[in-house]
């Protein structure tokens, strides 16, 4: 669906429900500079091998691990 949007064209944020916690997904929300608001799957673990969107699906395991998922 990004690939839709002109590549010039700023994306803030792009939400989604936990089908779209992968890593293709959040490395394409990433590569465009854009925050994934994407819950992690509930058997979800942190990724090791770095890609674009490491860094934010890792903190979004934390967040959920500390906060709860209904949050």
């Amino acid at each position: 669906m990004l690939a839709q949007i002109a590549a010039d064209e700023r994306i803030e944020s792009v939400c989604a429900d936990g089908t779209y916690d992968t890593r293709g997904c959040r490395d394409a929300i990433a590569e465009r500079q854009s925050i994934a608001v994407i819950p992690p799957r509930e058997n979800a673990s942190h990724w090791k091998k770095s890609s674009a969107g490491l860094a934010q699906r890792n903190e979004a395991i934390r967040v959920h691990k500390r906060l709860g998922r209904i949050l």
